[in-house]
């Protein structure tokens, strides 16, 4: 997770971010790779190209649902 933009941060509002609880995230996507320490997700697949790539590290997974 990617706290603020191009911009500065100041210190206290920085401080702050970082001491809040990381959010739960969905992420839904086509399975292009799937091992014991990574899946690899695209949203979209065409006949010979792809959107980009998600890699999400196994040990931050909680559930995997297909559909």
């Amino acid at each position: 997770m990617t706290i603020g933009g191009a911009e500065w941060l100041g210190k206290e509002e920085a401080k702050s971010s970082a001491k809040e609880p990381l959010p739960m995230m969905l992420t839904v996507g086509f399975v292009l790779h799937n091992d014991e320490e990574q899946i690899s997700l695209t949203s979209t697949i065409g006949p010979g190209e792809t959107a980009q790539v998600n890699k999400i590290p196994k040990r931050m997974v909680i559930k995997i649902e297909e559909v």
